[in-house]
């Protein structure tokens, strides 16, 4: 307490917590028995009054529905699962990544920094960036994530024109993460910047720690806790590429847009970037999860089995999985990723009424990524299940 304000530092920046309180209020200060900060003070004739805490995220969870510590905008608010709109709050568009449309994120204006605090058992912060569709090929950002004060991802300058890029960021053990987004040091003409999916995912789903980094390539392997690291009969998954298969590509990008080893589909061929159709390739509709269309992606049936070779520079792979809108609440799956024939994630058993779940697997230095539906054991009725936004990063 000092001058008539309460405040804490966060590294040299004062971030006040109440002020006119009077410079010269005899204050007294003291934490009560919820957790909140009581204090006294001369304003207004005398009161008592409290600072309640911030719930902090301690699992899985989208950011746009925690509370943040403090929120600042270069131009009206932070958004909550839409753009950077105007002054007022709430007058943002959707989320949309060069054609691609997130029901959940943050829209924000450079310059921006959202600070939040975080609980234990909280593994890494996953996120899909880029200058919204709005600004076409206008606006020029950088994308940075501190933890616990320290710089871990740094985009470099991303304009309207650039493509969408996934940080992966360890913040196992920290107690705050900052989202920061600079105008690139040209001006903020159409900087809408959008920290699309923005989400944390918990240790529950995470086998083993991944050191902090300072590019958006790591993510610690993925399992749940019901799930121990399973073999995958050899007899059962191709170990090396047959012969006349092109070497695995190296580096990132979304898995449609290669060539995978081998594709089994319970029902007609597995479909890129369109849901599972009929017997015909190419005859699904737009990849759809709780409404929200993705453009990139696999469309598959229960049961299938998807097997890609992979190359050098790719450290992880990023989903988000579910039954296709068009099955409604039908349908009942699971989804499961190898990496070179080790179980690294189970989805559990997800239904048509079911929230999406976003995948994150760590397959730096594999050579094999198996893709696997299976039908939740009642059969594969309307089993039409999406890799949506499939991609290696």
């Amino acid at each position: 307490y000092i001058c008539g304000k309460i405040f804490r530092i966060e590294g040299s920046t004062r971030v006040d917590f109440a002020t006119a309180l009077g410079a010269n209020s005899a204050v007294h200060l003291e934490i009560g028995p919820d957790a909140a900060l009581y204090y006294t003070t001369f304003a207004g004739g005398g009161q008592i009054r409290k600072i309640a805490p911030t719930a902090v995220p301690t699992g899985d969870g989208f950011l746009s529905d925690w509370a943040w510590v403090s929120a600042a905008n270069g131009y009206g608010p932070v958004e909550r699962d839409r753009s950077n709109g105007g002054l007022a709050a709430g007058d943002g568009g959707p989320i949309r990544l060069n054609g691609v449309v997130a029901a959940k994120g943050l829209g924000v204006h450079a310059t921006s920094t959202v600070v939040y605090g975080l609980g234990g058992g909280v593994a890494s912060f996953l996120a899909d960036v880029g200058v919204d569709d709005e600004c076409e090929s206008d606006g020029s950002v950088v994308f940075q994530v501190f933890v616990d004060g320290v710089k871990r991802f740094d985009s470099g300058t991303v304009t309207g024109a650039s493509a969408t890029k996934s940080p992966s960021v360890n913040v196992a053990g920290a107690s705050q993460l900052t989202l920061k987004v600079t105008n690139a040091g040209d001006g903020s003409a159409c900087d809408h910047a959008d920290w699309a999916n923005a989400r944390l995912v918990s240790t529950s789903t995470s086998t083993t720690g991944v050191p902090p980094t300072t590019t958006p390539t790591t993510v610690p392997t993925t399992t749940p806790p019901s799930t121990t690291a399973t073999t995958v009969p050899a007899s059962t998954i191709p170990t090396t590429l047959p012969t006349g298969t092109t070497a695995p590509p190296v580096g990132g990008g979304f898995v449609s847009d290669r060539a995978w080893v081998s594709a089994a589909n319970g029902y007609g061929p597995v479909e890129r970037d369109r849901s599972n159709g009929g017997l015909a390739a190419g005859d699904g509709g737009p990849i759809r999860l709780n409404g929200v269309v993705a453009a990139k992606g696999l469309g598959v049936h229960a049961t299938s089995t998807v097997v890609y070779g992979l190359g050098g520079g790719v450290a992880s792979f990023l989903a988000d999985v579910g039954v296709d809108d068009e099955c409604e609440s039908d349908g009942s799956v699971v989804f499961q990723v190898f990496v070179d024939g080790v179980k690294r994630f189970d989805s559990g058993t997800m239904t048509g009424a079911g929230a999406t779940k976003p995948v994150a697997v760590n397959v730096a230095g594999a050579k094999q990524l198996v893709l696997k539906v299976t039908d939740g054991g009642n059969g594969n009725a309307c089993d039409h299940a999406d890799w949506a936004n499939a991609r290696l990063a």
